[in-house]
């Protein structure tokens, strides 16, 4: 029969548990990035939008006070 240290304050950890908190941290990191990413992307592509939109509110303010 083996004896457990009674001087041990932390379990040993199980290298399966430890590789599936590895993979969990490196997969959310990458979701955290690609969200990052994306959010930016379509925040970029609204002031975009906005600015056509705001630019051609002006074309045809101008439009209309020359005719």
């Amino acid at each position: 029969m083996l004896a457990t240290p009674t001087n041990r304050t932390e379990p040993e950890a199980d290298p399966f548990v430890l590789y599936a908190q590895s993979l969990h941290d490196y997969t959310l990191q990458l979701w955290i990035e690609s969200r990052r990413i994306a959010e930016e992307k379509a925040h970029t592509k609204a002031a975009a939008a906005a600015a056509a939109r705001k630019q051609e509110e002006q074309q045809k303010h101008r439009e209309a006070g020359s005719s």
